[in-house]
């Protein structure tokens, strides 16, 4: 998976608009396109402010009270789920460094 198809992913998982991850990061709706296009790679500082508002925006689309399978809380779930995009941006992060 590109990066900008993980851009995108991660933005519709947050229920994110791309104007409104443009606001949350100080581009303009045109350049989150563009990432998500693979016309332009976000800069690592863009990935960094990327990551914040990937983790804000899913942390609020779930609610702790809601209940899943086996009595395991959502909020659970949410741990599991930041900390695998927590672990993808890491990923994405490393391999635009080179390292």
């Amino acid at each position: 998976m590109s990066i900008g198809q993980s851009i995108s992913r991660l933005r519709r998982l947050g229920d994110l608009s791309q104007t409104a991850l443009a606001e949350m990061i100080g581009k303009s709706n045109s350049t989150v396109n563009h990432y998500e296009k693979g016309v332009n790679a976000p800069p690592l500082k863009v990935l960094e402010v990327m990551a914040v508002a990937f983790t804000k925006a899913i942390g609020q689309t779930i609610r702790p009270e809601d209940i899943v399978s086996n009595g395991t809380t959502q909020q659970a779930v949410a741990s599991g789920m930041l900390a695998a995009i927590e672990s993808k941006l890491d990923e994405l992060l490393k391999g635009l460094s080179g390292g």
